[in-house]
């Protein structure tokens, strides 16, 4: 019996080792020259309802753009987000900078505006340690 409780341990191990080697890299290079990082396995920023990922572009070592990925947060919350221009937040300021800049929850929509804060932070951080 204990051995196939051993074997079984093995092969859950080696599944999971798999899965996480098989993630998809959060940073990617596009062809204008800018890197886009993920944030879906990057970071587990949670809003109300469950993880916020995004997109950050950085382009010349400067965030460009902040792009929600499809989440669970309510749409009226997020819009919310949205229509204070929380995502537009970041565009020119260098990712060094970024990933310490002290930003302003949107009144209201408080948990998805820290979940947003911190995937950026995580994003320009994880481009500021993996410059390529």
């Amino acid at each position: 019996m204990k051995r196939g409780v051993l074997t079984a341990g093995a092969m859950a191990l080696s599944a999971l080792i798999f899965s996480v080697s098989a993630q998809t890299p959060p940073m990617k290079k596009n062809a204008d020259g800018s890197v886009t990082v993920s944030t879906a396995t990057l970071c587990d920023a949670r809003g109300f309802q469950g993880k916020t990922p995004l997109e950050v572009t950085v382009k010349k070592g400067k965030i460009v753009s902040v792009t929600p990925l499809p989440n669970q947060e309510t749409a009226s919350y997020f819009g919310l987000l949205k229509k204070a221009g929380l995502f537009g937040k970041w565009n020119g300021i260098p990712a060094a900078q970024a990933a310490k800049m002290q930003v302003d929850a949107v009144s209201g929509a408080t948990y998805s505006s820290k979940a947003v804060i911190a995937n950026v932070r995580a994003a320009a951080e994880y481009v500021s340690k993996n410059k390529k």
